[in-house]
């Protein structure tokens, strides 16, 4: 029920702080704005003094020989914003305001509130804004049509994207990308080749007589000495092509809309509009086996198990069970009244992962029974925000939640999101599917809260939880603003003149750095790191 605000950051604002700290420049101003659909005539602007200075290693204002100085100002109330830096990382930001005392302000809850006009914008309590550690972009190679002129190449968008969580070494930071016309690469998201670091652990393969030699401590021929460096070199340059290395998974001749790795991180799956469903050995390319039987383009897939079976949906309104072994189709289900299905998830902590959930193009969600091959539950679509229309003489508006197409499943909570930018969290133990959208309340049985910032497509969509065991969803969009926010505590909310007690979400990160580009894919990695992947065949880390 509620209207998160977001923030955008000068897109160039890494540079702009590399200028100012390698001494290019002494001083420069980068630009952070914030705004909320619940406060439309406030958004407020603000200009950083980047301004060069001496780090002594214990002030986390000056990290990096920068300091943030006087900000600058404008549109609405700012209430005491304060921009601070963030321990341990040059370009983080966190910001502050000073909190509206009671009297200022309606309940916690109402300042949120979608049905609420505010006078001005509160930001949520520490909000981050974070930078990625790591890049990768231009991943994928071009196509026909990515050339605009002379000056400038459209790199293909990463629109279906996975991350292995192995731990061998082979298959650390393993990812796989896919895009437009068939094209699906292996890559990895490793930090910067550290070649004294190669060259060390190469010399330290050696025997201690080579070793010897090696430092011209021994009487041995010059001859000798050079061939082992030259094993030395060639073993850093191994290394080095290991952690660049592209390898193409080449077979699908239309678009790739998903990309999943098998649980033992050795083995992917992907889907296409080719109407084809392939599964690939990452490290050498190979396809063994290619799955057919669907009509209309495969849209999303699951893996069960370890891999023995695959769920696979798509635009024909079917779900197929298919035994990867044999291979062939062992079970056929249908979507309500065959729409679209554009999404699909399994419980990560179900072992028997029996039951699972789909989003559909009509705006519904279902929850699957495999044992049955039918839906235990059907979620119609709601209006946003909750509850009773709005009044001639109100001034906010209200609309239907539109096609899902991203959602997820942990325990008895799914969270869903949409072509219109609404996130919603639901507890499958209180949902009814004989829920009446003809008159949709606030009070929709098993919605816990939701929420949206604006009217961007909601691409991916990850549950996971905090330190303290509070639910919190990764969200990538169309608009180039990936975030994440916290469902925590409960609030009391005014809706159709009554008290009602929601789950009070609020932005806990922002990750920055796509320039106001689509973001396709977020999620995890191995070390529980943020990985978003999207535009210009960008993969960052945060």
């Amino acid at each position: 029920m509620a209207a998160l605000p977001y923030i955008s950051v000068q897109p160039n604002y890494a540079e702009v702080f590399s200028d100012v700290s390698s001494s290019t420049i002494a001083a420069e101003k980068a630009w952070l704005s914030y705004y909320s659909s619940n406060a439309p005539s406030s958004s407020v602007h603000a200009k950083l003094q980047l301004i060069q200075t001496k780090d002594d290693g214990s002030n986390v204002d000056t990290q990096g020989g920068v300091k943030i100085g006087q900000v600058d100002l404008s549109g609405g109330p700012a209430n005491g914003l304060q921009i601070n830096r963030v321990q341990g990382s040059w370009l983080d930001l966190q910001l502050t305001q000073e909190s509206r005392s009671q009297t200022e302000s309606s309940g916690s809850g109402d300042k949120r509130s979608a049905r609420t006009l505010q006078p001005e914008i509160e930001l949520d309590s520490g909000v981050q804004v974070r930078f990625p550690r790591r890049t990768v972009t231009k991943f994928l190679p071009t196509v026909g049509t990515s050339k605009v002129n002379d000056n400038y190449t459209n790199h293909p968008t990463i629109d279906a994207f996975d991350v292995s969580l192995g731990t061998a070494e082979d298959e650390l930071d393993l990812f796989v990308a896919g895009g437009a016309e068939g094209s699906l690469y292996t890559g990895r998201l490793a930090s910067e080749f550290d070649a004294s670091e190669a060259r060390n652990l190469a010399i330290s393969s050696l025997t201690p007589e080579e070793q010897h030699i090696l430092t011209g401590e021994s009487p041995d021929p010059e001859e000798r000495k050079w061939d082992i460096e030259a094993r030395v070199r060639l073993a850093v340059n191994s290394a080095k092509a290991r952690q660049t290395k592209k390898t193409c998974l080449k077979g699908h001749v239309g678009d790739v809309r998903f990309v999943k790795f098998f649980p033992s991180n050795r083995v992917v799956l992907s889907t296409s509009s080719d109407l084809t469903v392939r599964i690939w050995d990452p490290f050498t390319g190979d396809n063994p086996r290619t799955l057919q039987g669907h009509k209309r383009a495969v849209l999303t897939a699951g893996i069960l198990g370890r891999g023995k079976n695959v769920l696979t949906a798509g635009a024909d309104g079917s779900i197929r069970l298919w035994d990867v072994a044999a291979p062939k189709q062992i079970r056929l289900m249908g979507s309500e009244r065959y729409s679209a299905v554009q999404c699909l998830a399994l419980d990560r902590q179900e072992e028997e992962q029996s039951a699972f959930v789909t989003g559909l193009a009509s705006g519904v969600w279902q929850m699957m029974d495999l044992r049955t091959a039918t839906a235990t539950l059907t979620v119609s679509k709601f209006s946003f925000p909750p509850g009773e229309a709005p009044t001639a003489t109100d001034l906010w508006t209200q609309e239907t939640s539109a096609g899902v197409t991203a959602i997820d499943v942990m325990g008895n909570t799914v969270v869903t999101g949409t072509t219109n930018g609404i996130v919603s969290v639901w507890d499958v133990r209180n949902v009814s599917s004989s829920q009446d959208d003809s008159k949709p309340t606030a009070a929709s049985k098993g919605l816990l809260t939701t929420w949206r910032r604006n009217n961007a497509e909601i691409n991916s969509i990850r549950l996971t939880t905090s330190p303290n065991n509070a639910h919190e969803v990764l969200v990538a969009t169309q608009d180039g603003l990936p975030y994440r926010a916290a469902v925590e505590g409960e609030v009391d909310m005014q809706v159709d003149g009554e008290e009602a007690r929601v789950r009070a979400p609020r932005v806990v990160h922002e990750y920055a750095g796509w320039d106001c580009d689509p973001t396709s894919w977020i999620g995890l990695d191995r070390e529980g790191r943020t990985v978003v992947a999207g535009a210009e065949g960008s993969v960052r880390r945060y």
